[in-house]
């Protein structure tokens, strides 16, 4: 099995606490939770990194406002032989659940705000296939 030691990022940016889990295990040490409370923004490495029930524990133990999956297959950029998933099942499923705190994006740029989260519980954005081209 493969040990990850965590090294979460927390970004603060417009009245907004951001946090990156990056390809860390589901459940991180306890000492590292009163650095994410608060968190509006969750970035989560779906599907490859972290199961979809995984996510959904991390989901309500810190409770985000909105959730960004990160780290999946992207047609067109990502290789086979890369081993990543598409994170769109687990976001299909979160469809069924809240179909209106899913946005699928139309492009590789997300602009969020405190207003823009009101009322979220959790809120997906994801970028599907949409990423920056040179």
């Amino acid at each position: 099995m493969i040990g990850f030691d965590n090294a979460i990022q927390i970004i603060q940016t417009g009245g907004l606490r951001i946090a990156i889990w990056g390809d860390n295990r589901a459940v991180p040490d306890p000492s590292l939770d009163h650095y994410l409370t608060n968190i509006a923004v969750l970035i989560l490495p779906l599907e490859t990194v972290l199961s979809g029930a995984e996510v959904d524990a991390i989901v309500r133990r810190y409770g985000p406002k909105a959730i960004i999956p990160a780290h999946y297959f992207l047609n067109g950029l990502t290789t086979d032989v890369s081993d990543l998933e598409s994170a769109g099942g687990w976001v299909s499923d979160q469809e069924k659940v809240h179909p209106a705190d899913v946005r699928r994006l139309d492009s590789a740029e997300l602009t969020l705000n405190t207003a823009a989260l009101k009322g979220a519980h959790p809120r997906v954005y994801y970028f599907g296939n949409h990423f920056q081209k040179k």
